[in-house]
């Protein structure tokens, strides 16, 4: 999924704005690392302490849900 940085640099103009938070730009590392939003979701799968290795986050939720 392409984000507003790499749209921006295919020559397309957009205001480039972060879906999940509304705060900065959406950039790769925006939407993996800095977002509030992402952190909490990070900190959310931390708290489970187990190493999620599956194909999708469909998965790795009905894994969580199993326990």
């Amino acid at each position: 999924m392409p984000t507003d940085d790499v749209i921006r640099k295919r020559g397309c103009t957009i205001v480039s704005c972060c879906s999940l938070c509304h705060s900065v730009a959406e950039t790769s590392d925006h939407l993996f690392f800095g977002c509030v939003f992402v952190k909490s979701l990070w900190l959310w799968f931390s708290l489970f302490q187990k190493n999620v290795q599956s194909p999708s986050i469909l998965e790795a939720l009905l894994a969580f849900d199993q326990n």
